[in-house]
């Protein structure tokens, strides 16, 4: 199954047709970019992916475990961190997820704790923690 379908979409905001029976999937471990002129329909599309907007008609189905996160265009104006040190703000509980795996993967574990080590991996993992710089 893809993580995000799109089948038949359409959606007009106003006057304007942004998207007509729009058709497409991304799946698992698939890269994508958007490139268009300014007023295209970027911005919207991922509003859309993000549940933030409501197509006219068709269907947007994802996946029930994905997780969905969006960096704003515009930084806070008062931001006084890096882009880099601002977006991992945003990534605080999987920090937190690698820095437990770290320590635990330091000492000798019980048959529990290993479990729960191979749990956090698992955590980690599947949310594409260890490539997060």
């Amino acid at each position: 199954m893809a993580l995000v379908s799109f089948e038949q979409v359409s959606l007009e905001l106003g006057d304007a047709r942004i998207f007509r029976e729009v058709d497409f999937n991304i799946h698992d471990n698939e890269r994508i970019c958007l490139i268009g002129r300014n007023g295209a329909g970027k911005s919207t599309l991922l509003k859309l992916i993000m549940g933030e907007l409501q197509a006219d008609h068709g269907e947007i189905k994802t996946q029930q475990s994905i997780r969905i996160s969006q960096l704003e265009q515009q930084l806070p104006t008062n931001l006084d961190q890096t882009v880099l040190e601002y977006v991992k703000d945003g990534l605080k509980e999987l920090h937190s997820l690698i820095t437990e795996y770290h320590r635990l993967s330091e000492q000798k574990l019980s048959k529990v704790e290993l479990n729960a080590l191979e749990n956090l991996q698992h955590r980690i993992d599947a949310s594409g923690g260890w490539h997060i710089d």
